[in-house]
């Protein structure tokens, strides 16, 4: 007696072909645009920054992807006024590449900017802690409402790296998930083959 037919075998194969695919595709992105506090409200709340400053991004390099496949950035800020952390006029910071639902910044502007320090020990912002500084001078009113006159950093003296490194990288979930399908198919299909020799 037959436990699994070879056709009742190759439906479930097609069945979990399609749920992978759906957790591989599906799982690998954001799902839903940016949601996040605002950046008057995450200064008035009293976090801890790394470093809090106003500037402008002067160089952008890619340097590698997040575990969801997304776009690191690291970002060089021309560094105008120095308002929390220890920084000279030149300022390292990573990003995300911004993609519309994954509140990230990819640059643009004079823009004030909260820093936090990520567990790689390394000044990182997003699309809500960035805000762009305005004419009228209300975005430097938040932040010396908080943090007080902000000062001129001085001059760096290092250089900053010419490449990337992809500390926060990883593998991607996409090929976590394709290299998991293959096993299993090959798994699957062994079975199917085992099944029909028997058979005959």
């Amino acid at each position: 007696m037959k436990l699994f037919s070879p056709r009742s075998i190759l439906r479930c194969l097609a069945a979990a072909l399609v749920a992978t695919m759906a957790v591989v595709v599906g799982g690998a992105s954001p799902a839903a645009a940016c949601s996040c506090i605002g950046f008057q409200d995450a200064v008035e709340a009293g976090q801890d920054f790394g470093a809090v400053f106003v500037g402008s991004v002067i160089d952008q390099r890619e340097a590698g992807s997040s575990q969801f496949g997304e776009q690191e950035l690291e970002l060089v800020f021309a560094v105008d006024a120095l308002y929390q952390g220890e920084l000279t006029n030149r300022a390292l910071v990573y990003s995300h590449e911004d993609n519309g639902a994954n509140c990230g910044y990819s640059g643009g502007g004079e823009v004030a900017v909260l820093a936090y320090v990520d567990s790689s020990q390394r000044l990182r912002t997003d699309g809500c802690s960035v805000m762009n500084v305005d004419a009228g001078g209300s975005t430097v009113d938040i932040l010396e409402a908080r943090f007080g006159t902000g000062v001129t950093p001085p001059e760096s003296t290092v250089d900053l790296p010419d490449s990337p490194l992809d500390d926060a990288g990883g593998v991607p979930w996409e090929v976590v998930g394709l290299a998991g399908f293959v096993v299993v198919l090959g798994g699957l299909l062994t079975v199917v083959l085992r099944s029909s020799k028997s058979d005959a």
